[in-house]
């Protein structure tokens, strides 16, 4: 059990890891290539959709149909998708872009503290010691990388905020509504779906396929590194993480994310970090340690 717990714990680290990956092509895609958040969350979506819908019929060939025969468990792969997938990709690079990565990420880390209140509720207790000073020590870390303790950089507009917010509940829907159909069916085959469904619609209603927007090597880079890293890879780890340890212990783990992107920002944009940038990265990992213990 320890080693299961364990891999849960890894799993869902470096689901954050990959995602801060993501956040860094994101931004180097709209900073230098100038591609659309509308654009890139529909071939995101779509081009690992249909990736993992290949590698699910290699692996599992049947019963992948299943999930549709039952309504209850329909119903949850449509929230899932749209609300959860599609919804969380869209208005994350939407707010990178009225914003920055920084204040994109700290946003949707709000999240953890939602899925906390959630399971409080859902069980009828609070939260053990451990797990609140883990959230509290994360709280505080993404605030200090994100702000340098300067509340005037928390000054955004309306619309970023917003969207931002949205997003954060986007991940507390992704976090808990696949739970139980993982459980029935397998992370493989919801996400699989998942990504499918809402890749295809996107992608078609967002008018994407009219216009290609890759326009060199580096622009095609990003894209894969956007589809694979930061959504195959990271989702699959992510919700595996999820089904082991659960969504709170999950998601505080996974606020490793901004420090991935710190690291990946310094590689390529030549951002420089100051003391509290290290205060927050040490609060981040103090999460991680705190919750990695079972």
């Amino acid at each position: 059990m320890q080693n299961l717990y364990i891999s849960g714990v890894f799993y869902a680290f470096f689901g954050g890891i990959f995602w801060g990956f993501s956040g860094a092509c994101g931004q180097y895609l709209f900073m230098y290539k100038n591609i659309d958040p509308v654009w890139l969350t529909g071939v995101r979506l779509l081009g690992a959709g249909i990736c993992l819908f290949v590698l699910m019929i290699i692996k599992q060939k049947r019963g992948i149909f299943k999930i549709f025969t039952n309504k209850s468990s329909l119903f949850q792969l449509m929230i899932y998708s749209f609300f959860g997938l599609m919804l969380c990709q869209y208005t994350y690079y939407e707010t990178i872009k009225h914003s920055n990565v920084a204040i994109a990420t700290i946003l949707q880390y709000t999240a953890p503290a939602m899925i906390m209140i959630l399971a409080c509720l859902w069980y009828k207790k609070l939260p053990n010691i451990k797990e609140f000073f883990a959230l509290i020590c994360a709280s505080i870390g993404l605030f200090l990388i994100a702000t340098h303790g300067n509340l005037d950089k928390l000054i955004i507009d309306k619309y970023p905020f917003v969207i931002g917010m949205i997003s954060a509940l986007c991940v507390v829907i992704y976090s808990i509504s696949p739970i139980n159909i993982n459980k029935k069916y397998g992370t493989l085959v919801t996400l699989s779906w998942g990504l499918l469904i809402s890749g295809v619609i996107f992608f078609v209603a967002s008018n994407s396929y009219k216009v290609l927007q890759i326009t060199d090597i580096y622009s095609f880079l990003g894209v894969c590194g956007v589809i694979f890293f930061g959504t195959i890879l990271a989702f699959s780890f992510y919700m595996r993480g999820v089904d082991i340890i659960g969504p709170t212990k999950a998601s505080m783990i996974a606020s490793i994310e901004p420090i991935s992107a710190m690291i990946f920002s310094y590689f390529w944009f030549g951002v420089k970090f100051v003391l509290l940038d290290y205060i927050g990265v040490f609060l981040i990992l103090l999460c991680t340690i705190l919750v990695s213990k079972k």
